[in-house]
């Protein structure tokens, strides 16, 4: 096993309980724990975040993870991608392309291994800030949801 294979590995034990873990902290409060990736859910915890902090430089880093982690899952078990660990000038670019947000990025993206490519995860943050509609996040997978899938 290789070093860089560790964290991905880390990721997807996490991932297990991931709904259990975020119920329990306060900020993800707006979760709907029937339903945690319905539009209703995603628009609720994205809206708290733009209230309750001004920018992406005032999340605690722990709590950028843990809203990665729980987009990234989202999208990885609706629509049946993998977790994967992004080239750095890809985050780079996703992250800076985005009103000049460039913090918080993990480097983790979904692979859904055929046309459909990668939902860059780290971008969904800084682009939420950026747009402040509290509908980005849902959008994200309302669009992912309506592309073809192979098979």
């Amino acid at each position: 096993m290789t070093g860089a294979a560790d964290p991905l590995m880390a990721r997807e034990k996490r991932s297990a309980h991931l709904i259990d873990d975020l119920a329990r902290m306060e900020v993800f409060s707006p979760l709907d724990l029937a339903a945690p990736w319905s539009a209703n859910s995603l628009n609720g915890l994205e809206g708290g975040m733009l209230e309750r902090w001004a920018s992406l430089d005032d999340l605690p880093d722990a709590v950028v993870e843990q809203y990665e982690m729980f987009l990234g899952e989202g999208l990885r078990r609706l629509f049946g991608g993998s977790w994967v660990r992004l080239e750095a000038s890809l985050v780079e670019g996703a992250v800076l392309g985005v009103g000049g947000e460039e913090r918080g990025s993990t480097g983790w993206g979904i692979d859904y291994g055929d046309d459909r490519g990668i939902d860059v995860v780290s971008s969904l943050l800084p682009t939420a800030f950026h747009l402040r509609t509290g509908t980005w996040w849902s959008s994200t997978f309302e669009v992912t949801a309506s592309l073809p899938r192979r098979g």
